[in-house]
């Protein structure tokens, strides 16, 4: 089961990336997984032996099983690209493993033992293949990447086969320490590896950036891989880990650099789309043509509701635990479309105010308690817009069908006329999406004066607002690179840069 879903996935980026991507790895770390996931029992598998641990998992049988089902996953995946993708897309296939380097503790045979089996728990032995397996995994990298991060000495443990805990960390019989200094000398063909220098993790982020130990360490370790490369090892590439700051699951937090924190990125968006008109993820909606289960007229309420009172109480903690400290500011970013009057009729000006309202204006009932929660919880209000159109009044039919929150503003909307952008409410940062020539083709996008000039004058009326009074703290564009968009993937490219 895991294999196929695996395969379908890598299919499909496969089919929509390959024309840009050249050196695809099916997994990272496979070894990461296994041994923290299902031997020693960390999240998100969070699976081991020990019930003091984790509620269910068997750390002596678990790790090898996955492991198996990750080579034959990667092996499977790798297949489909070669038969279907490669001869067209030109593009290498291969596997990141990681590994630190065992260096015997001694020069006893036990330590030398030890320490080549410590090096095949990591990246050496393969588990039992059938016939049939052993075609698929043979010849499915094209390059080999290794991830390593130390060397560490490997001194022999007696083997017992009754030891307790039972588990793969200790099926290796290896004892390990650094009390020596350790010789990092990986000379298999590794095509690609990347450096991971944690040393200085807990000093403070000025003296992270002025640190002129990791440098010469850079320095030196650069030169001895290009040793390496002169020596006949094929090294084909390097990349450090990493070019910015990246989220640790275990331990990843942003607090002393974020200075501005966006809780939800258009509540609207998931509330209309997900819960109104039935787009996936959430796929709920009224109508059963469409959706399996939902209500258009409930659900969107109930959501934005929920939403708003998820923000406040993250916004919350924020103000309580972290930002006296850290000093940042948090806020939500909401979407919107600006509404300008069909006519000067007064049911058309209602109409247009109706429709904003239903956007950014209108609040659900709050108790008292949630009042207090909601009032205050934002420092800045991020308003990403992306087009302006005409209102034009429907009579109010509360018998009129379908029913959903969408029909429940009453407005028909129409750009037959040239609508007018005109946010003048505080909103101290807000984003442009502009998609008019999604649809052209690559090169036409990328030598785009139209879009160029739009910018051009979109930021001169942005300066003129801010002039006028208008309490803009900040622009961002969307976006600088190329994006996934959940609908059309990267079939859309918004970026400034393409990918």
């Amino acid at each position: 089961m895991y294999r196929d879903d695996f395969k379908d996935y890598a299919k499909i980026l496969f089919r929509t990336f390959g024309d840009r991507v050249k050196n695809w790895v099916t997994i990272n770390e496979p070894l990461i997984t296994v041994k923290y996931g299902y031997d020693l029992g960390f999240p998100p598998s969070s699976r081991c032996s020990d019930r003091k641990t984790c509620k269910a998992g068997n750390s002596s049988t678990e790790p090898y099983t996955v492991a198996h089902n990750f080579l034959l996953a990667h092996a499977t995946a790798a297949s489909l690209y070669k038969r279907m993708f490669q001869p067209k897309q030109g593009g290498q296939i291969g596997v990141s493993v990681s590994a630190q380097y065992y260096e015997p503790y001694s020069k006893s045979p036990q330590d030398r033992a030890a320490a080549k089996r410590g090096l095949d728990f990591e990246i050496g032995w393969l588990p039992k293949f059938t016939s049939k397996e052993k075609k698929l995994v043979k010849g499915s990298v094209d390059f080999m990447g290794l991830n390593y991060y130390t060397a560490i000495f490997a001194k022999s443990i007696p083997v017992d086969f009754h030891a307790l805990p039972v588990s793969s960390t200790a099926d290796v019989f290896v004892n390990l320490t650094a009390e020596r200094n350790g010789v990092l000398n990986f000379s298999s063909v590794h095509r690609y590896g990347r450096l991971s220098q944690s040393r200085n993790d807990s000093l403070p982020l000025k003296v992270q950036l002025n640190d002129p130990s990791r440098i010469d360490y850079t320095v030196h370790h650069l030169y001895r891989i290009r040793k390496a490369i002169k020596n006949g090892v094929n090294v084909k590439g390097y990349f450090y880990w990493s070019l910015l700051d990246g989220f640790e699951w275990i331990a990843g937090t942003f607090g002393d650099r974020v200075k501005n924190w966006v809780t939800i990125n258009e509540p609207l968006i998931t509330v209309k789309y997900g819960y109104d008109l039935g787009f996936p993820p959430s796929s709920r909606c009224s109508d059963r043509k469409t959706c399996k289960a939902g209500n258009s007229s409930t659900e969107p309420y109930i959501v934005a509701h929920n939403f708003l009172l998820a923000h406040a109480t993250a916004a919350s903690l924020y103000k309580r635990m972290f930002q006296p400290k850290q000093g940042g500011q948090i806020g939500v970013s909401v979407s919107a479309q600006y509404y300008e009057p069909y006519s000067k009729s007064p049911q058309d000006r209602a109409a247009a105010k109706r429709g904003l309202d239903f956007e950014i204006g209108w609040l659900p009932k709050f108790t008292s308690k949630e009042k207090k929660l909601v009032k205050g919880s934002v420092d800045f209000m991020g308003l990403n817009y992306y087009t302006a159109i005409f209102a034009k009044s429907i009579p109010v039919d509360f018998h009129a069908l379908p029913v959903s929150s969408t029909a429940d503003v009453f407005v028909n909307l129409t750009a037959e006329r040239n609508g007018v952008l005109n946010f003048s409410s505080v909103h101290r940062y807000g984003r442009l999406s502009q998609t008019r020539n999604d649809s052209l083709p690559l090169k036409v996008q990328l030598n785009d004066p139209s879009r160029i000039d739009y910018t051009v004058h979109h930021l001169y009326r942005i300066r003129k607002a801010i002039k006028n009074g208008v309490n803009v703290k900040g622009y961002f564009y969307w976006s600088l690179l190329d994006g996934f968009e959940w609908i059309a993937g990267y079939i859309n490219r918004f970026g400034l840069l393409s990918h």
